[in-house]
């Protein structure tokens, strides 16, 4: 029998995970403890670790860990840098030249940026466009 550290209930030693580097080779909170351990973290720490799966490239190439890409949506207020729409999905968009980020987008704008190349000109024909009919 083996007390708990967390629950401080005497269980069985089967009711402990192995732990060699414990002076009695079990671990000092039962199975049912570390599992809930590890619920709670895992609960905890959900959007941050799913950010992290999802644009874990945003970091390598941008430089927008999880902590800036949060402050990027509060300073925006959660709206596109472009279309001031609130966003459903946001985009980190950045200069395809330095490779810095700029601002969050929706991902329509960013697709709209995108596909005109960041080029200038090509808006300002599309906008004439428009305005012709």
């Amino acid at each position: 029998m083996k007390e708990c550290t967390s629950c401080k209930i005497a269980k069985d030693i089967n009711s402990f995970y192995k732990d060699a580097s414990q002076p009695d080779g079990m671990t000092a909170q039962c199975k049912e403890c570390r599992k809930e351990r590890s619920r709670q973290t895992h609960a905890k720490h959900k959007e941050k670790r799913n950010f992290n799966r999802k644009y874990n490239h945003t970091k390598k190439l941008y430089g927008v860990d999880y902590e800036a890409y949060q402050n990027m949506l509060v300073e925006q207020k959660q709206k596109c840098g472009i279309c001031d729409e609130v966003m459903k999905k946001p985009v980190v968009d950045h200069c395809h030249k330095s490779g810095k980020a700029r601002m969050l987008l929706c991902q329509s704008c960013n697709i709209m940026l995108g596909m005109a190349k960041d080029n200038q000109n090509i808006f300002k024909s599309a906008i004439k466009y428009l305005q012709k009919f």
